[in-house]
C-alpha cells in the first residue's frame, strides 16, 4: 500500500510542478522582454531601414550597369 501512495503523491506533486515552472517561465519571460524591448525595436527598426535602403538601390538603375550593357538602354 505504501507504494500506491507513494506513486499518488508523486502524480500530485507533478501536476503542481509542471504549472509553477510554466508560470514562472511566463512571468521571466515577461520581464525579459518589457526590459529588452526597446534594444530590440531599435535594432529591428535600423535593419529595416537599412533592408529598404539596398531595395532602394537595387531598383535605381546605376551608370556602371548603363556602361556594361548600352543595348537595355537602346530596347
Amino acid at each position: 500500500m505504501t507504494h500506491s501512495n507513494s506513486s499518488t503523491a508523486f502524480a500530485a506533486l507533478i501536476w503542481w510542478v509542471i504549472p509553477v515552472l510554466g508560470v514562472t517561465g511566463a512571468v521571466a519571460y515577461a520581464i525579459w522582454t518589457s526590459r529588452y524591448k526597446d534594444k530590440f525595436e531599435n535594432e529591428t527598426s535600423r535593419s529595416v531601414s537599412k533592408f529598404q535602403l539596398f531595395q532602394e538601390a537595387m531598383r535605381q538603375p546605376s551608370e556602371s550597369s548603363e556602361m556594361i550593357h548600352p543595348e537595355a538602354e537602346q530596347g
